[in-house]
């Protein structure tokens, strides 16, 4: 699941989830680089980019009466696995050459 709270477009909120590729390094415990505990700091992106996602379900809740406004909300299925594998690393398709769709296996 991917939570946020205070901005004001979906286009933000997904951007901001994304931009945690700038501190995220590929098979590498996020432990080892960011401290422990400091997992968070790149959970977001690597829900996004999980490669067994097969669905997403998004939407989003304004309260007047919070300092916040707007809570954005994104579960996935299947969940989160693992941080620092999300994905197969490769060429498009490399895993699967005779099932290629579009780039994707």
């Amino acid at each position: 699941q991917n939570v946020a709270v205070g901005y004001t477009s979906w286009e933000e909120v997904v951007r901001m989830w994304y931009n945690e590729i700038r501190i995220w390094q590929y098979g590498i415990d996020p432990d080892n680089y960011l401290g422990n505990g400091r997992w968070r700091d790149v959970a977001h992106f690597t829900q996004i980019v999980q490669n067994t996602t097969y669905l997403v379900g998004c939407g989003y809740a304004e309260c007047r009466n919070t300092p916040y406004i707007r809570f954005y909300v994104c579960n996935y299925a299947a969940g989160q696995s693992d941080l620092a594998y999300p994905y197969t690393a490769g060429s498009r398709c490399g895993a699967c050459p005779k099932n290629c769709n579009n780039g994707l296996c």
